[in-house]
């Protein structure tokens, strides 16, 4: 039915190669977009739109949307988020909005806002396996 199983998005998100990284103490006020995946561990105020995936370290602070594939959240996110797959970390906090087709969330790890599971993503998947 689905394609892939807990176990395999776990290793997908463990296995996400890094190709940018935004380092402790640097702020950076504007949009980030690319196709590879970034790990920020400064603060950003503005979106963040890459491809293949967003890690969020544990004393960041985003103040903006984010759009990838993958996204791990150990800091702070105070905006929406959409992506395939997300993980919040027990030292992770998302203000906004989250739309995803698969979500875990550890203890510790806190949301508050509404959630939606994109399920037309599943739909088409399922129907191309029949």
């Amino acid at each position: 039915m689905f394609t892939k199983s807990t176990k395999e998005i776990k290793n997908d998100l463990n296995q996400l190669q890094i190709n940018t990284v935004i380092a402790g103490g640097i702020s950076i006020a504007g949009d980030i977009k690319g196709e590879t995946a970034i790990r920020i561990d400064g603060n950003v105020e503005g979106n963040v739109d890459m491809k293949k995936g967003i890690v969020i370290g544990d004393k960041s602070i985003i103040k903006g949307s984010l759009n990838s594939d993958a996204i791990i959240v150990f800091g702070k996110l105070i905006g929406n988020l959409k992506c395939k797959t997300l993980q919040i970390k027990n030292t992770g906090i998302i203000e906004g909005d989250i739309i995803a087709d698969s979500l875990e969330v550890e203890m510790g790890g806190m949301y508050n806002g509404t959630l939606k599971m994109d399920t037309a993503t599943k739909k088409s998947e399922e129907k191309k396996t029949n």
